[in-house]
């Protein structure tokens, strides 16, 4: 199976991008990420663009708390991905 992670938010992008992960970050209102298992294929999609990143889970799904700075933290569910390509 193959999931797509939709977004178009620079700042969620780059981070996404920079970390080698496929993110979903709450809150959001699409669907809960909480099946992807490693050796699956993950597409990251920006709308206008198309996909602009892909690679293959390397881990299952994971729910943690990403502290951004000060005392602003934000939740996201994520996954590694591993050969991100462009």
């Amino acid at each position: 199976m193959a999931y797509i992670f939709i977004t178009n938010n620079d700042t969620d992008t780059n981070d996404m991008i920079n970390n080698c992960k496929a993110s979903a970050y709450h809150p959001y209102t699409g669907p809960r990420v909480c099946r992807i298992l490693a050796t699956e294929q993950v597409y990251i999609y920006r709308t206008e663009t198309g996909i602009i990143a892909y690679g293959c889970a390397d881990e299952r799904i994971k729910i943690m708390c990403n502290c951004t700075s000060g005392t602003n933290s934000r939740y996201e569910d994520n996954v590694h991905l591993s050969n991100l390509r462009f």
